[in-house]
């Protein structure tokens, strides 16, 4: 409820026309109208702290709850983004941090 307090009071001192983007309070993800096209893309973001040792899981959890916003809006997906924060570490150990992700 803090967040959706907090976005209507933007939504309601700033001004969005922005046609070509569809997103609403609640919303998994933002439809977004490229020019020239009479279909939609369905853009999504999350993230959240890792609290396993095991980057693989990881990374199979985090697909699955990124491709679950997709078909929460009814879409198919076509590509992905990740992003990851890797800590310092010696090169040959994030290296393998991110291969296993």
């Amino acid at each position: 409820q803090l967040l959706s307090r907090v976005l209507n009071q933007i939504y309601s001192k700033y001004s969005f026309t922005r046609p070509e983007i569809v997103s609403k309070s609640g919303d998994d993800a933002a439809l977004v109208k490229p020019p020239d096209s009479e279909s939609y893309l369905v853009h999504s973001i999350d993230y959240f702290k890792c609290n396993l040792t095991d980057a693989f899981i990881f990374g199979q959890i985090s697909a699955t709850h990124a491709l679950s916003d997709i078909f929460a809006m009814n879409a198919e997906p076509v590509s992905a983004l990740a992003l990851c924060v890797v800590p310092y570490g010696v090169d040959s150990k994030v290296e393998e941090t991110l291969l296993h992700m």
